[in-house]
C-alpha cells in the first residue's frame, strides 16, 4: 500500500517478518494502481492493508 508521510511517498517493506519503511519514487498513477519507478526490487513483499498505521519495525504477519 503507498501511502504518504512527511511529504514522501513511501510503502512498507516486509524482511524476516519485520515491516520496514522505504521511500519509493512514484510513476504513473490513478486511483487504484500505482507505477513505482524506483524505490523497489522484484520479488520485495510489501504491507498491502493498514499501512498508514505503521511506523517501522513492527513484526507483521503474511495473509494469503
Amino acid at each position: 500500500e503507498l501511502i504518504e508521510k512527511n511529504g514522501k511517498n513511501v510503502v512498507f517493506v516486509v524482511k524476516d517478518s519485520i515491516a520496514k519503511l522505504r521511500p519509493v519514487e512514484v510513476g504513473l498513477a490513478n486511483e487504484n494502481l500505482s507505477e513505482i519507478k524506483k524505490g523497489l526490487k522484484v520479488g520485495e513483499k510489501v504491507v498491502t492493508k493498514n499501512a498508514s498505521k505503521l511506523e517501522g519495525g513492527e513484526r507483521v504477519s503474511e495473509s494469503r
